[in-house]
């Protein structure tokens, strides 16, 4: 296991803290960890609302596990709820609004695990019921194991890609990006200053929305500042930030976990903050209400990006599987099904950003997908484009990485050269981009 670079950094750290103070979080309590975990026992069930995101206060980041800042919907919706809950001897755990799609979302519990399906089933029958479905639990994708920043020597994934050179044409320059993970340190030196808005979702814990690892490395490898005297850059060190905590620790030594309302609260909140990218570092098995969430995003132009998950069935997840979303694979994992068509980034070694100011290498496909988030941050300050289009255009620019047999990386400088006409990095002008 490698030791975190420390990097005697103190007086940027406080001039840092100091210039850039986290966004207060107006929540009341955190979530009771064995609501957390009793996913077994409850049901997302939604119903028709459309007064959905018109009840919480300007400026709040309620949480969708209650407290005082929880939405309660309107009467008719709270009626519904509570009719339902009675007539199937349910226990409401939590209510959300999903503004985008003009619905009520609520959490019940079942009494016992092995009642769950047999109630979903008779309540998608039951004609005041929008959707009904298992709450799925998804965990985060991680292995364990010169530009004026002095560790970007350090970052040959960014060199393997051509970001050096891409950022010539672009740095993501007014592209906003939701990161929907854990929390993030919001004052680190490589950080600090750049998330526009911070959300969350989980519990009503500052510090470990600071101290949370997964969040704050996959917002380093996105965007880690420039040529700002301390440590790496990101592949688009010029984006704006919206940080999303959906995810939590569990265990020591094991993945972040999220699940289906978390997930669904930070989706809605990232069209609603009109988010351009939306980057999904997690994997689980297939979601009706978030597959519609994130369709409804890709309508709305925004690219998701998300990992290609690497069970048998990976039409049966989420979100990789969803049609329009940028699927990922770690170009250095084996390629294993040949016959598919995907997108790739390096993932083994990077060089990113670890909570309390610090610097270390991680690996996994969360980071490949963060990789191409970045990317295509280049891509749209350039150029606006929609997710089908950027995803031909990375797809057509593609070059080989690393040796044989290990598949091909996305390769940014040659997608900003097609985008700009030039031929620095042999790619053909004559590039047909559609929109």
């Amino acid at each position: 296991m490698r030791h975190a670079l420390a990097i005697p950094l103190l007086g940027s750290l406080l001039v840092a803290a100091c210039a850039s103070e986290p966004t207060r979080l107006d929540l009341a309590t955190r979530i009771p960890a064995d609501e957390r975990g009793r996913g077994d026992q409850q049901i997302v069930l939604t119903v028709v609302d459309p007064g959905a995101g018109s009840h919480a206060a300007a400026g709040s980041s309620p949480s969708p596990y209650g407290g005082r800042a929880s939405y309660d919907g309107s009467a008719h919706a709270q009626l519904v709820a509570a009719r339902i809950a009675r007539d199937y001897g349910l226990r409401r755990v939590a209510a959300w609004p999903i503004s985008i799609l003009q619905l009520h979302c609520i959490v019940y519990e079942v009494k016992a695990p092995g009642e769950r399906d047999a109630l979903v089933s008779r309540l998608r029958n039951d004609p005041r019921v929008e959707s009904a479905q298992p709450m799925v639990q998804f965990e985060t994708r991680t292995d364990e194991a010169g530009q004026g920043d002095p560790l970007a020597r350090l970052q040959t994934a960014n060199a393997a890609m051509h970001v050096p050179t891409a950022h010539q044409w672009s740095t993501g320059r007014k592209v906003r990006v939701a990161i929907i993970d854990t929390g993030m340190d919001r004052n680190h030196p490589d950080l600090a200053g750049r998330i526009e808005r911070s959300w969350n979702l989980v519990d009503g814990d500052a510090l470990s929305f600071d101290a949370d690892r997964h969040g704050t490395a996959v917002a380093g490898v996105l965007a880690a500042t420039a040529d700002n005297g301390v440590g790496i850059v990101g592949i688009a060190p010029d984006v704006e930030i919206l940080a999303f905590k959906s995810c939590w620790q569990a265990e020591a030594g094991r993945p972040d976990l999220c699940n289906t309302l978390t997930l669904a609260a930070a989706l809605d909140l990232a069209m609603t903050h009109e988010a351009r990218i939306i980057n999904l570092s997690l994997t689980g098995p297939a979601d009706p209400l978030l597959s519609r969430l994130v369709a409804a995003a890709m309508a709305r132009g925004i690219v998701v990006v998300g990992p290609d998950d690497e069970r048998e069935d990976r039409h049966g997840s989420f979100p990789g599987a969803v049609d329009g979303v940028l699927a990922v694979r770690n170009v250095d994992d084996p390629v294993r099904r040949t016959e598919d068509r995907y997108i790739a980034a390096p993932g083994r070694d990077v060089l990113t950003l670890v909570p309390g100011g610090r610097f270390d290498y991680v690996s996994g496909v969360s980071f490949s997908t963060a990789m191409v988030s970045g990317v295509v941050a280049l891509i749209l300050e350039r150029e606006s484009m929609s997710p089908r289009a950027v995803a031909r255009l990375l797809a057509t620019t593609t070059g080989a990485l690393r040796e044989p047999g290990t598949g091909q990386s996305i390769d940014a400088c040659r997608a900003l050269a097609s985008l700009v006409q030039s031929p620095i990095c042999g790619t053909p002008t004559s590039l047909v981009r559609q929109h």
